[in-house]
């Protein structure tokens, strides 16, 4: 159960770091951390059964993967 729940959380870091770089570019003024906020809101709103502590692990592994 533990090993699926890490990699759907890789896969969702993987899918929202393509997601994010698209979107940074469309928006230059943008700043990172703002765009991390919407992003980590839009998983959390998805109702997509992550837990509190899987977004912040991905929102933290996205920040890594944009930095």
């Amino acid at each position: 159960e533990l090993s699926n729940r890490y990699e759907a959380c890789i896969d969702m870091v993987e899918q929202l770091t393509g997601y994010t770089r698209r979107k940074l570019e469309e928006r230059p003024q943008w700043p990172l951390e703002e765009a991390l906020r919407s992003v980590e809101a839009a998983v959390r709103n998805k109702g997509w059964g992550f837990t509190e502590l899987e977004i912040k692990w991905m929102v933290s592994a996205l920040r890594d993967a944009l930095v």
